[in-house]
């Protein structure tokens, strides 16, 4: 006879259900906000290039990062109603997640994009920047460790990307975009399995 004891975990952040939209979370050293309706890049953008992308994203399908990426720009007022009246376009290019599996308490994760805004109505690009976020985490069960700092590193890009945006347009885009959270991700412990005699 046995018995599976699950552990409580402490809340999860990025977990596999968990939304990848930035929006509302804390990160470092400022955060994505909504942009002013007086704002060059208010209501404008819209994303494409998605069908180059990989069909998957380390653990996240194409689609998923397609929906946050353009939710978290709805959310922030950049992104145009109407794509057929966007002024802008904006082109993620994916060039690769470094996520390495050990046998170890502490897993780490950074995703590598390139980003580039580009004018609809002559094609110049006015904003292109390669963002590499990187997470880490201990403790918990190390597949889902793995899997939840991969997610987070994927959202932090997406925040880096949005919060880079909305500066370059007034000329402050920093050399480097990448922001880090001002929260982690703790994945759920280990069950225990305990035999009892009878």
């Amino acid at each position: 006879m046995f018995i599976v004891l699950g552990l409580a975990a402490a809340p999860a952040i990025a977990r596999d259900d968990t939304p990848l939209s930035p929006v509302g979370l804390p990160f470092s050293p400022a955060t994505p906000r909504v942009v002013p309706t007086d704002h060059p890049l208010h209501g404008s953008i819209t994303l494409v290039g998605i069908d180059a992308l990989p069909d998957k994203l380390g653990p996240v399908k194409r689609d998923a990062f397609a929906a946050a990426v353009t939710d978290t720009l709805k959310r922030l007022d950049m992104l145009a109603a109407d794509p057929s009246k966007a002024r802008f376009r904006l082109t993620p290019t994916w060039i690769g997640l470094d996520s390495p599996f050990r046998i170890s308490a502490t897993s780490r994760a950074a995703s590598h994009l390139v980003w580039r805004l580009t004018r609809v109505d002559d094609g110049r690009t006015i904003f292109e920047r390669e963002i590499t976020t990187s997470v880490q985490s201990s403790g918990g069960s190390a597949p889902e460790r793995k899997r939840g700092v991969e997610r987070l590193s994927l959202m932090s890009n997406i925040a880096s990307v949005a919060l880079c945006l909305d500066k370059s347009a007034y000329g402050r885009a920093p050399a480097d975009c990448a922001l880090t959270p001002g929260f982690s991700y703790r994945a759920p412990s280990v069950p225990m399995i305990i035999f009892l005699r009878r």
